[in-house]
């Protein structure tokens, strides 16, 4: 959560930024600027799970209303960090494999 929060993570803006990758571009879908926003709210390949955390919490997740969502109750606090966790696994998986 730490690493979405705060974007120093396996994100390619981050990447990039500390010269470990020459380009912030989305490994998924090539957007120009892969930071947590973009891949926690807008990258396709994480659709899927946006939808699933979507179901289990009764409502979209956004930028505006995240925090606000997540200190509604446990259960929405737990649910959205699985979902940050898994795609945060994902993400570094596929790095490591040079995707």
């Amino acid at each position: 959560m730490t690493q979405c929060f705060t974007g120093h993570g396996v994100f390619m803006q981050y990447i990039a930024r500390i010269k470990k990758r020459v380009s912030s571009d989305c490994m998924y879908c090539e957007h120009p600027c892969d930071d947590a926003e973009h891949t926690l709210f807008h990258c396709p390949r994480f659709e899927e799970e946006r939808e699933n955390v979507k179901k289990e919490i009764g409502s979209e997740i956004k930028t505006e209303n995240l925090t606000s969502i997540m200190l509604e109750a446990s259960e929405k606090w737990e649910s959205i960090k699985k979902y940050m966790e898994e795609i945060i696994k994902v993400k570094e998986r596929d790095e490591r494999e040079g995707r």
